[in-house]
């Protein structure tokens, strides 16, 4: 039998002939076969009125949404692009075609079909949003492949994602908040004293409340479907996941640490 050594040097350039990108420090050489990123800024600020509609559609990518004490609404997208060389990924970066819906109530920015007609694959882009929102709007945020991360937004609130996982860290709730996953977990941190109705369901996970909350999951409850009042009830709360657990946390308190 005979036996081939190849020369580090030579594999390298072999590597190299072959359209890959060859990394080489301290530890060794890491190899990134033909694909190259492209990266940039998309930035946008907004005013809506209270009661106003905002919507953000993904497809590849984590939604990020804080509470602000001003008046408008601030959209930083950091977007990326991949492709088989620097100049390719730039290219298609360029083509990347933000849709904007914009009137004095609404404003809807949609890139998932834009991906789609620019020619952008899959796997070939992702975008993660940065928002900073005032209280009381109406919110929609959705994403396929991708966490949505809400922390101290008061309003009207819908947050979906298809894998990925939805965390919400409201002091707050003045409107319906629907919080859904088909696969990843859903995480609530709420304040102890909030009112509203809960409702609760998983098919291949489990359900968790902290004790303060006072939910008798014994009762009319099962590891998988929990409907209570807290504190007497007020609007609807509703978590939801196919292929994760739920989690209810008292908000500041030990075991939301």
């Amino acid at each position: 039998m005979t036996k081939l050594h190849a020369r580090p040097l030579t594999l390298l350039l072999l590597i190299a002939s072959l359209g890959c990108d060859v990394k080489v420090n301290d530890k060794g050489f890491a190899l990134n076969l033909g694909r190259a990123d492209a990266t940039d800024e998309w930035t946008r600020s907004y005013q809506l009125p209270a009661g106003g509609r905002l919507e953000i559609v993904n497809t590849n990518g984590l939604i990020e949404v804080n509470g602000s004490d001003g008046t408008g609404v601030d959209v930083r997208a950091e977007r990326r692009a991949r492709a088989g060389s620097q100049d390719e990924a730039a290219q298609l970066l360029k083509k990347l075609d933000m849709r904007e819906e914009v009137s004095p109530t609404r404003v809807k920015i949609d890139a998932s079909s834009a991906t789609e007609s620019s020619g952008f694959g899959r796997n070939d882009f992702d975008i993660q949003y940065h928002v900073r929102i005032p209280a009381g709007l109406s919110v929609s945020f959705r994403t396929s492949n991708g966490a949505i991360r809400l922390q101290n937004i008061n309003g009207q609130i819908t947050a979906a994602t298809t894998n990925g996982g939805v965390q919400a860290d409201l002091s707050s709730i003045s409107g319906d908040v629907t919080l859904a996953t088909t696969n990843g977990g859903v995480r609530l941190d709420l304040p102890t004293d909030v009112k509203a109705n809960l409702d609760a369901a998983c098919v291949n996970g489990g359900i968790s409340i902290d004790d303060q909350f006072k939910v008798n999951t014994q009762s009319d409850n099962s590891r998988c479907r929990v409907s209570a009042a807290l504190n007497g009830g007020g609007p609807r709360i509703s978590a939801a996941t196919v292929n994760g657990g739920i989690r209810i946390r008292a908000r500041g308190g030990r075991q939301s640490d």
